[in-house]
């Protein structure tokens, strides 16, 4: 089927929550965001009353990471696009620091998303031009880094983000299909470098590599993708079964160690991995994480085992696990306490370990 204004509405109407109160579209300049653009400035003749999908406002964010000459380039075009759509369009400029291990593609990203996340206001909708061949590419990479399910999920067309939600409509869309669609904006958009780059991952995957699998699997964008929606399905169960497990281990803030005992170390791990993610807290690696429970579960009663990565750590205290800062503050001089009949004195840091009486 041709991608269209018609297909396009439904793909929004399936994929934006109900609730929403605008569009804000990431656009780089190139062919993929200068098409989504188009496409939903031009959607009035298939909108209700207010015009545009729903009568919602549409905007359009530009990120400018200043890593190449031709960032200037894609300014314009950006500018250029939106004074012909009528959109609005605002300019943001990030720096990006690459940490020791991440790359600048990662960096980049991290820097790009971080900003369209703050400013992002609430219940707005993120809308991205991630595509079917976006997603199958994703899927390759999550697989060769040793991704588990959630990774081989790779992208979901909504999900939580900032004040609002990230939405990705476009995802099921073939990538020459919406090349086709943006074909009337030649002028409106740039080449990016970045992506002809075969230093970077996705590009080599992408130059070097995809034409090989489409001539030997023509299908395999299609598949590919399917495979990603499967794992994504798996996730979900693998999430339900979690939340129930952290349920039944919870004391107070924290879980019971005697219970993830008991619990088969695949399902202990998933619990734990969702325990974290619930406190906004990234999991460390799979072998960390086990590194972590053996020292857990292996310390002698007397001590009190902690386990670091970044600036979080788990923490063992009187059979229960706790997730707490990586460095608790000292109590520094004296305190006051007046010692009556039922009174406390706090001698932790809020986020560590419960006070003691």
């Amino acid at each position: 089927m041709s991608f269209s204004a018609a297909s396009l509405y439904a793909l929004l109407e399936s994929s934006v929550p109900e609730g929403a109160t605008g569009l804000v579209v990431a656009l780089s300049g190139g062919a993929d965001s200068a098409a989504l653009l188009a496409g939903l400035a031009g959607l009035a003749a298939h909108a209700g009353p207010g015009g545009g999908f729903r009568g919602l406002p549409l905007r359009a964010v530009h990120i400018d990471h200043g890593l190449q000459a031709a960032a200037s380039e894609f300014r314009e075009a950006c500018k250029h696009l939106c004074e012909h759509l009528g959109v609005p369009l605002e300019l943001i400029r990030v720096e990006v620091q690459s940490e020791a291990g991440l790359s600048i593609e990662a960096a980049a990203r991290d820097a790009r998303y971080a900003a369209l996340a703050a400013q992002l206001q609430p219940l707005e909708c993120l809308l991205t031009a991630h595509h079917r061949q976006d997603q199958a590419e994703t899927l390759l990479l999550q697989a060769l880094r040793g991704a588990g399910v959630k990774g081989l999920s790779a992208m979901p067309v909504c999900r939580v983000f900032g004040l609002g939600w990230h939405v990705r409509p476009v995802l099921d869309v073939p990538h020459d299909e919406l090349l086709k669609w943006g074909g009337q904006l030649e002028d409106s958009k740039v080449i990016d470098p970045m992506n002809e780059d075969l230093r970077f991952d996705r590009t080599y995957l992408r130059k070097a590599i995809w034409p090989l699998i489409e001539a030997r699997w023509p299908g395999a964008e299609i598949a590919l993708s399917r495979s990603a929606r499967h794992m994504a399905e798996a996730q979900e169960l693998l999430d339900r079964a979690a939340a129930a497990d952290v349920a039944r281990l919870r004391d107070g803030d924290a879980l019971s160690v005697p219970a993830l005992r008991a619990l088969p170390q695949p399902q202990r791990m998933n619990a734990i991995r969702a325990w974290l993610s619930e406190a906004g807290v990234e999991a460390p690696s799979t072998a960390r994480l086990i590194e972590a429970l053996r020292q857990v579960f292996d310390a002698d009663a007397d001590h009190q085992p902690a386990i670091v990565w970044g600036n979080k750590a788990l923490r063992r205290y009187r059979q229960r696990l706790f997730l707490t800062e990586a460095d608790c503050p000292r109590l520094d001089g004296a305190r006051p306490w007046a010692t009556a009949l039922g009174s406390s004195i706090a001698m932790h840091c809020p986020s560590c370990l419960p006070a003691m009486s």
